[in-house]
């Protein structure tokens, strides 16, 4: 048998084997895609892409040579496995393995012997069943029986699919909100007037917040989902240089969310003490339609049901077992902790494809500005800080510059909060 038809037996060995076990994926199968050909150089190759990006590439060497005990011709194939290991938000590094096959296609990767399926077990691992079913019965032992159990071979997590909100018995949406409903927003006088100048609403990028840890809140408490759990267990040297990869990606990939935050607290003096500059700013009021607005769904650590679902992330993480909640990415824009609870926190979200960037002291933060006469929220008041400073002509000059750009449909009153709670 000639060596050039060796290497096609391999190489299509090696697809059919790939493609077995791409078969048995459960999340995002569609994404896996091989490709097999040949190199300009003329040597052949099977490559695994995960999306448009290299995961594996298989590149068999052949070579024959005659046994001069034996006489007979033996052969040698080396694979060279190079395996992704991107951090795409910065840099891209490779991970190349050389891997040794014999003609019975035993894998040796450095002096260890594994089967086709031992291989692939570390490369394109695959769900285990009775992994699948303890995780099953655990989950009806804290009271979830509808769960769906998907590996994700990409991420080495076990997807538990099911309604977390409903399980945490957070009131999403109350009934008896009114449609309309008039949400507040306080800024310092400068804002305000920068608005009104430029009759334009600006709305800053989710990962600029103040609490710059806020989107990843809800995944961070539940079974740390920002966590590399593939390459802290499989590439620790990779991990010990890029330990926050996943969350540096996620920080790239939010901060085109934009967001509006309002309350339904009118005129409150927590509100002006925190937000509009201790009475001497503005509080702005919008008629919004409850399609168009999200309520903050507040969670405590110490809920016995949140704390539940942490226990059994632990537990299973001391076997080397990671679960993940996939209902996080569903929610993390609108859940935080029960401490801020007194905001009574609602939030329009707007996603914009190529959102300006600017510095608010030392944070960096992306933003748009959006015309007032063209925003989804209609604006319907203006109440102004009762401790604003020269007030005596700054508060005529104000109400005529707010009916003059803001039309006279916008109601314009004077707080009667002069006084806040320490």
């Amino acid at each position: 048998m000639e060596i050039n038809e060796i290497k096609k037996n391999i190489q299509d060995y090696v697809k059919k084997v790939i493609q077995d076990r791409l078969e048995k994926i459960e999340v995002d199968k569609n994404m896996y895609v091989i490709e097999d050909g040949k190199n300009p150089n003329g040597d052949i190759y099977i490559k695994l892409y995960y999306g448009k990006n290299l995961y594996i590439s298989f590149i068999p060497f052949v070579s024959s040579y005659y046994d001069t005990e034996t006489g007979k011709r033996t052969l040698s194939a080396t694979f060279t496995v190079k395996y992704k290991s991107d951090t795409k938000w910065y840099n891209k590094q490779y991970n190349i393995i050389s891997c040794s096959v014999s003609e019975k296609f035993i894998f040796r990767v450095y002096n260890n012997n594994y089967t086709k399926d031992e291989f692939l077990d570390i490369y394109l691992p695959i769900s285990k069943p009775d992994v699948a079913n303890r995780i099953s019965k655990e989950l009806y032992d804290i009271g979830i029986n509808k769960a769906s159990i998907k590996f994700d071979t990409m991420n080495l997590r076990y997807n538990v699919y099911f309604d977390l909100i409903q399980y945490l018995q957070c009131n999403v949406q109350k009934e008896q909100d009114q449609d309309p409903i008039y949400l507040y927003k306080y800024m310092s006088l400068q804002t305000f007037m920068c608005m009104l100048k430029n009759r334009k609403i600006r709305m800053n990028s989710i990962v600029s917040m103040n609490d710059t840890s806020e989107s990843f809140f809800l995944g961070d408490i539940l079974c740390n989902a920002f966590d590399d759990i593939k390459r802290e267990t499989k590439e620790h040297e990779f991990y010990e240089q890029y330990s926050n990869d996943i969350r540096n990606q996620k920080t790239i990939e939010y901060k085109n969310n934009l967001i509006l935050c309002l309350t339904p607290l009118q005129d409150n003096s927590l509100m002006w003490k925190l937000y509009g500059d201790q009475g001497k700013g503005i509080c702005v009021g919008f008629k919004c339609p409850l399609n168009k607005v999200r309520r903050i769904i507040y969670l405590s650590e110490k809920d016995e049901k949140l704390v539940k679902l942490r226990k059994l992330f632990m537990n299973f993480e001391k076997d080397s077992v990671y679960l993940n909640y996939p209902d996080i990415e569903k929610y993390k824009f609108i859940t935080k902790s029960s401490q801020f609870e007194y905001e009574s926190e609602y939030r329009y979200i707007e996603y914009c494809e190529n959102p300006d960037f600017t510095s608010y002291g030392n944070l960096i933060s992306f933003y748009n500005d959006y015309e007032i006469n063209k925003f989804p929220l209609s604006l319907s008041s203006v109440h102004i800080g009762a401790n604003m400073a020269n007030k005596e002509l700054n508060y005529p000059l104000l109400v005529d510059l707010i009916k003059t750009n803001l039309g006279s449909s916008v109601s314009v009153f004077k707080s009667k909060v002069d006084k806040f709670r320490v």
